[in-house]
């Protein structure tokens, strides 16, 4: 089965790929044979010790202990002068080597999907990533409108990325088997964003509005959202310069109508939202 991933993901010899939470390196193992520059990252001390005796004395593996959240990704950064790179925390990190492109293919620990997620999108140096997910979060990301999986997640990834499922894995393939069905989906990172600066902002409010509320019309979502901060009146207003009716539901809006809108209320003298957003995929889908 994880021979199977390397396979959808067409491996070359040579590539860079991220892989986070290798754990025994099972995956791993194909990855290099195969030909990548494997570089992992796991939080678990035995673990990496392992990976450390099964992979230390190859040239195309290198080991990162610790939690890929916390981690310095600063060599993701797409800068490709050799100069030395700006750390988390600002400084410069001397001795890595920018790489300039990388695909991510991991097997995610399913409790921290959507948080790397988030790291990811924000990693310049990223083209693509490939990974097996829980069921659950795959048919969210890949959702369309009007269905039940369609959410805030599936428009925060379908921002950043161009989201396809590749295959479902039963229970079965593991042992022991887990209590979840997995997939294995694809995200083609986006060279460009749908919007920027204050658009991206307020399509983010909106996602957030509509979804933590989605079974109400839509302008009753617009209308009682903190996270729009619109008066009944105001609300109308931009409905009005949108072009959608206020009577359908949020969930039944692509991504396009979303960013008509957004881009509609960066146009307009409406108010700005003041609560602070926090994340675009915590809307309660």
């Amino acid at each position: 089965m994880l021979e199977r991933i390397v396979g959808a993901a067409q491996v070359t010899p040579g590539e860079d790929v991220l892989e986070i939470g290798p754990g025994l390196g099972f995956l791993t193992y194909f990855l290099l044979q195969a030909g990548a520059r494997v570089r992992a990252y796991e939080t678990d001390a035995g673990l990496a010790d392992w990976l450390e005796e099964a992979f230390g004395g190859q040239r195309d593996f290198s080991l990162v202990r610790g939690d890929f959240l916390q981690a310095d990704c600063s060599m993701y950064s797409g800068v490709q002068d050799g100069a030395d790179q700006p750390g988390d925390g600002g400084q410069a990190v001397r001795g890595q080597t920018p790489i300039a492109s990388a695909r991510v293919i991991a097997n995610l620990p399913y409790s921290i999907t959507t948080p790397v997620f988030e790291r990811l999108f924000a990693l310049p140096a990223i083209t693509e990533i490939i990974v097996m997910i829980q069921r659950q979060v795959a048919e969210r990301v890949v959702a369309q409108p009007g269905t039940r999986e369609y959410g805030a997640l599936t428009l925060f990834a379908g921002f950043h990325a161009r989201p396809e499922l590749l295959f479902h894995v039963s229970p079965g393939n593991f042992h022991p088997a887990p209590s979840v069905y997995s997939s294995v989906i694809r995200l083609r990172m986006r060279e460009t964003r749908p919007l920027a600066g204050e658009a991206a902002l307020l399509f983010f409010a909106l996602v957030r509005a509509v979804f933590s509320s989605r079974r109400k019309v839509l302008r009753n979502s617009l209308r009682e959202s903190p996270f729009c901060g619109l008066d009944p009146a105001q609300a109308d207003r931009l409905l009005e310069a949108s072009g959608i009716s206020g009577g359908i539901r949020g969930e039944q809006l692509d991504m396009d109508a979303f960013a008509g809108m957004a881009l509609a209320w960066e146009a307009s003298d409406l108010p700005r939202p003041r609560r602070k957003q926090g994340r675009a995929h915590e809307a309660g889908d």
